[in-house]
């Protein structure tokens, strides 16, 4: 397993990774402290960091963050999606623009219905009903 990261390396591989070039770490953690001062959580699971707010009674929206494996960020999201089961969430939603994220998420359990539209502009948004 990889060594553990700070939330601001994670950040960084994911942008790397991820983002247009010249992508500013510093502004994506200014968006996140955004989404947590209105309301929202930030959950870890191994090098995966997603933050998550409700949006509307029983809706939730999350984003991802993977400087680990692509099965670390599935299993982060499931072990999510159990949660805000539990909690009585009826749906969780997220954006992205990795189509590679759609073959990933074919491998999460029967348990969870997503459905994927994408949007014009190429974003993809993936819908679980919990």
């Amino acid at each position: 397993m990889n060594k553990e990261m700070t939330l601001e390396e994670i950040l960084d591989a994911d942008v790397k990774r991820n983002y247009p070039p010249g992508t500013d770490v510093g502004e994506l953690i200014a968006n996140i402290n955004d989404e947590l001062r209105q309301g929202g959580e930030l959950t870890r699971h191994n090098n995966t960091v997603i933050v998550y707010r409700p949006v509307e009674p029983g809706i939730v929206e999350h984003h991802s963050f993977n400087a680990d494996t692509p099965q670390n960020l599935l299993d982060a999201n499931v072990k999510l999606w159990e949660f805000l089961q539990k909690a009585k969430a009826k749906e969780a939603y997220t954006t992205y623009t990795n189509p590679k994220i759609n073959d990933l998420l074919k491998q999460v359990p029967d348990k969870f219905k997503i459905s994927i539209d994408q949007d014009p502009d190429g974003v993809f948004t993936a819908k679980v009903a919990l």
